[in-house]
């Protein structure tokens, strides 16, 4: 693996969301208009995978509290986080 990375051909695993994806799941998030369980079913991430992308972002101490079964497995949340 150390010859593979040294050679540049060890890249790690592809981000399941485009760069575009991302920052469009970011911009829904600030606008407060959309529940993490519609983002999630829209883009097709998991709750831990949205809590990285909104650090990757720059949101800090981002938290998400599940209240109540919204149906298809999902749940609606209470999502706090802070812009760093």
């Amino acid at each position: 693996m150390a010859i593979a990375r040294s050679r540049g051909r060890l890249k790690g695993r592809a981000p399941k969301l485009t760069t575009r994806q991302q920052a469009e799941l970011v911009r829904m998030y600030a606008t407060g208009n959309y529940t993490i369980a519609e983002l999630m079913e829209v883009f097709s991430v998991t709750e831990a995978e949205h809590v990285d992308l909104l650090q990757a972002a720059g949101f800090a101490d981002v938290r998400i509290t599940r209240t109540h079964a919204a149906g298809g497995g999902l749940h609606s949340a209470i999502v706090q986080a802070r812009k760093a």
